[in-house]
């Protein structure tokens, strides 16, 4: 009499311990699909930010080459550029090939001596 109370108890406990099993993995499984979908979103974010940070160097390097140009015959020595004085961000501005048919202006950012990103366009041209 008291073995079928107590077999019924244990296919109880089985049973219930089944279902906490399934909830903790449908938890587990749940919670990785949120932290995959955050770290995409993440790296998306600084992926943008990170080209429009290369966007706004280009377009930095691009001016101080269109203002060098009326000037790139006269450039012995490199023309240097301040962008800003107290974070000591500047633009060099030099010469590349003087005299020849592909003489181009090589412009680099520099930012607390250290040199940056560069870019290189044909005096003639926009």
């Amino acid at each position: 009499m008291n073995a079928k109370p107590q077999a019924f108890v244990l296919l109880r406990h089985t049973a219930t311990r089944r279902k906490g099993s399934s909830a903790l993995v449908m938890v587990l499984m749940l919670s990785l699909l949120v932290g995959t979908f955050a770290l995409t979103v993440t790296n998306r974010a600084a992926d943008e930010r990170r080209a429009e940070w290369d966007r706004q160097q280009i377009a930095i390097l691009e001016s101080a080459i269109r203002s060098a140009r009326p000037f790139s015959r006269d450039l012995s020595s490199p023309f240097r550029l301040p962008v800003d004085d107290e974070a000591k961000v500047w633009v060099e501005v030099k010469l590349i090939n003087p005299g020849d048919a592909n003489d181009q202006l090589q412009a680099t950012l520099f930012r607390n001596e250290q040199p940056g990103m560069t870019i290189q366009r044909p005096i003639r041209g926009q």
